[in-house]
């Protein structure tokens, strides 16, 4: 745990935002981490502490998380009842998929909060990258 207070730290200060909640378990395959803000927590997969050659993609897992618990400490993003506003936008929670108002389903990788997020995680490793 020691070990992701000293990665979240730095990407909290450079975010302006507080640290969140983390747990660390094994997760289905393919999900890296998740952020759930009505409990303000991040969870990582386990598998990604098991071996160090991973520690960029933890790293990089790390700030996308905590770019989601920044936009919804920022107000950027946030849920009410089945709808996310993003920026002032909505997009319908239904059945577990979202659409936005225009009636089209779409997909994680075009998620607004999504983009920015993957924007963030490597543009922040990228910068530690060049300063390391």
């Amino acid at each position: 745990m020691e070990e992701l207070l000293a990665i979240c730290g730095p990407i909290a200060q450079d975010l302006k935002c507080t640290i969140p909640n983390l747990i660390v378990k094994k997760c289905i395959l393919g999900l890296q981490g998740m952020y759930c803000a009505s409990i303000r927590t991040i969870t990582i997969n386990a598998e990604l502490l098991k071996d160090l050659r991973y520690k960029e993609f933890l790293i990089k897992t790390i700030a996308h998380e905590m770019r989601h618990h920044w936009q919804y400490e920022s107000g950027m993003l946030k849920q009410q009842d089945n709808y996310l506003v993003w920026k002032g936008e909505d997009f319908a929670i239904i059945f577990g998929t979202i659409w936005n108002m225009e009636g089209r389903n779409i997909n994680y990788h075009e998620y607004p909060w999504e983009i920015d997020a993957n924007q963030y995680s490597e543009q922040y490793l990228e910068r530690q990258s060049k300063a390391a």
